[in-house]
């Protein structure tokens, strides 16, 4: 992980670097995946995201309200299957 913030401490610094020159998508989604395992949600917000969750099963209309709180907190990677299963189930219970 230090190496990956080094890289981009690196390339942030004028004339130096490997290639001197952006890093590449392929870069940019390794720092960001290291950085998102580091970071961990506060308890209260996990909290809130559950109520969230909740909601949503009985309401699919506060499904919307739930994606926001998960992409303010770039966590909808982490939570995307039991996202998406709430319009399965859904669907299931309109058939």
């Amino acid at each position: 992980m230090e190496n990956e913030i080094n890289k981009l401490l690196d390339y942030m610094r004028p004339g130096t670097g490997p290639g001197q020159g952006p890093i590449g998508e392929d870069e940019v989604e390794k720092i960001k995946k290291a950085l998102s395992q580091l970071t961990k949600l506060p308890a209260s917000v996990k909290e809130k995201i559950e109520q969230l969750f909740f909601a949503a099963q009985d309401d699919l209309t506060r499904a919307g309200e739930l994606k926001v709180e998960l992409d303010k907190w770039n966590a909808y990677k982490e939570y995307e299957d039991r996202f998406l299963d709430l319009f399965r189930k859904s669907k299931e219970k309109g058939n």
